[in-house]
């Protein structure tokens, strides 16, 4: 089904710019490589298009096995959790169809979402080919229809709301160690009127040591 890790690093785009991206695929508890998706199939930065990239047949893969897809964009930076788009021995009614959802802000991406969705009426007749290679599971390559879509954040907004969080982690911060010092004083202010009351005893009131000592 889906989702997205925070990127290590930010890259800058304008739009139109291609994204990088890669694919790997899992089978009867095995895992592919990653291998780059070639630029025609890749999303571009703040535009939206639909594209039906090819999945060629892993070595190894059977008849009847599950296939499962994982993207990363950015260079390694985002994730997505595996998706399964073959249902192997269950045969699925419907064709699959992958919706990537991407949140830019400025010139970066900020978040990369991925499921996979049965392919809408309207897209079934100009992808008719993606439609016959589901429908025959022997084919391969097969070609998986992909939609990109992308969100616009205000960059303004985005950074604000990073701040208010760090400073939110600040101010809690700073409450828990007012405590442990109050808590840290008042144990050191018994434990020397403590003291006192012990050295009022030993001595007595004249300063001179008690009798029987």
């Amino acid at each position: 089904v889906l989702c997205a890790s925070v990127p290590g690093g930010a890259w800058a785009y304008r739009k139109g710019d291609t994204l990088h991206l890669a694919r790997r695929a899992q089978f009867n508890q095995k895992r592919t490589e990653w291998h780059e998706v070639f630029g025609r199939y890749c999303p571009h930065f703040a535009v939206d298009d639909v594209v039906a990239m090819p999945l060629p047949k892993p070595r190894e893969f059977e008849r009847g096995d599950e296939y499962k897809l994982s993207l990363s964009l950015e260079h390694y930076n985002f994730h997505t959790s595996w998706m399964r788009i073959v249902e192997g021995k269950r045969r699925s009614i419907s064709i699959p169809m992958v919706h990537v959802t991407m949140v830019y802000a400025g010139e970066e991406v900020r978040s990369f979402r991925a499921k996979v969705v049965p392919l809408p009426k309207e897209y079934s007749r100009a992808h008719e080919e993606s439609v016959s290679h589901f429908r025959n599971e022997t084919h391969w390559p097969k070609l998986l229809v992909v939609k990109y879509e992308w969100e616009e954040r205000d960059l303004v907004r985005v950074d604000a709301g990073i701040l208010a969080i760090t400073l939110i982690g600040v101010l809690v911060t700073a409450y828990l160690a007012l405590g442990i010092i109050r808590g840290s004083r008042k144990d050191l202010a018994e434990f020397a009127r403590e003291s006192m009351a012990d050295d009022e005893i030993y001595y007595g009131q004249g300063g001179r040591p008690l009798k029987g000592e």
